[in-house]
């Protein structure tokens, strides 16, 4: 059962992310933490600490890697040229 509700989860996330263990688990925490935020009836969802707690430790692993300076010039030119 475990291994139909892993597949289906892996399904329904974009395709284009890199899913390598680390990411999964980040997505996964925070599809978790959705569904709590999420409950039906309001005294089952946590308050907003609970949130910025679990979202907070996930911070670190969401920096950006440095981009080289001359691609970033590039894909700016790219989004202003697309835009007009």
């Amino acid at each position: 059962m475990f291994i139909n509700k892993e597949s289906s989860f892996k399904k329904a996330i974009d395709p284009t992310i890199d899913l390598d263990e680390e990411t999964l688990a980040s997505v996964h925490t925070v599809a978790e933490l959705a569904g709590h935020c999420c409950a039906r009836e309001p005294y089952q969802r946590p308050d907003m600490g609970h949130p910025v707690n679990i979202l907070s430790s996930l911070v670190e692993l969401w920096k950006p890697v440095d981009q080289n300076p001359e691609d970033m010039r590039h894909r700016s030119r790219h989004v202003f040229a697309s835009s007009s």
